[in-house]
């Protein structure tokens, strides 16, 4: 896939997985939302973190992720392979309307997180985007 073929996949997905990995050689790969404009070399995330956050813990020791996005289309599988850094912010501190497109994003925290959303703690993620690869299954 060239650049253009993978911003519209991108674009038109809202789920991957992000895989993190600590000094140790652990490795902690999670589904998880995300926002993607075309042309922009960043993901953006929403992550909530419970006091007995995993998560936490290897993006604090993570300083290079992947996040990989995948589907079946009529054509066949298509899959996007991203690297990059992550940075967190706190709300206040994210960049104009990237709050209100994670906030809009379909996460059923009923089902998701072992702790009522009253105390879990958010924070915005954003992949800067290194490197990028697309694939489509081959006829």
């Amino acid at each position: 896939m060239d650049t253009d073929e993978i911003d519209k996949f991108l674009d038109g997905q809202q789920t991957g997985v992000l895989s993190l990995a600590d000094g140790d050689g652990s490795a902690y790969g999670f589904p998880v939302s995300f926002v993607y404009h075309p042309g922009e070399e960043r993901l953006y995330f929403r992550f909530a973190y419970g006091s007995d956050s995993q998560k936490r813990e290897f993006f604090e020791s993570t300083s290079s992720a992947t996040f990989v996005v995948h589907e079946e289309t009529d054509e066949g599988w298509k899959s996007v392979v991203v690297e990059g850094e992550l940075a967190e912010f706190l709300e206040p501190e994210a960049p104009v309307g990237v709050v209100d497109d994670v906030n809009d994003l379909d996460v059923p925290f009923f089902e998701m997180f072992e702790h009522p959303e009253s105390e879990l703690e958010f924070r915005i993620v954003a992949l800067d985007i290194r490197e990028s690869h697309g694939r489509v299954e081959a006829a």
